[in-house]
């Protein structure tokens, strides 16, 4: 299949994915690659990112911290999600997370975001990890 058939797929399928979702009729316990669902791979990032963050600040390595609040002082979408964030030598990089995963994060806690969000999306976070790894 040719690389722009697979694009125009690819945002069918998630187009008819989100109205599945918005009617309740698919959740992320649906949906799989035969391994994992999205619910699972959610939890792993979640508690893979918390033991990093933690490990991090406990070594003093990077700055990191979480809020339930942006910089802007608005909520994190909703009055059920938070942020977490860690300035590293190679930029910055955040996820949003529930505020059933708040505990994990055994991080500095502000009531707004400390830093303004610098624009980067998840190619730049990539980029900023392997950067960092490979340091």
């Amino acid at each position: 299949m040719k690389e722009e058939n697979k694009l125009k797929l690819t945002e069918y399928l998630n187009k008819v994915i989100k109205f599945l979702k918005k009617k309740d009729m698919i959740y992320g316990k649906m949906i799989s690659d035969t391994h994992h669902n999205f619910k699972d791979l959610y939890e792993f990032r979640a508690l893979y990112q918390a033991l990093l963050f933690n490990e991090w600040y406990e070594a003093g390595k990077y700055e990191v911290y979480k809020s339930k609040k942006h910089f802007n002082g608005e909520e994190c979408f909703d009055s059920d999600t938070f942020i977490v964030v860690a300035m590293l030598p190679t930029g910055q990089i955040s996820n949003h997370y529930k505020l059933e995963y708040w505990d994990l994060f055994k991080i500095p806690e502000y009531d707004k975001s400390k830093y303004e969000y610098d624009g980067h999306d998840k190619k730049d976070v990539i980029k900023r990890l392997k950067k960092l790894i490979n340091k």
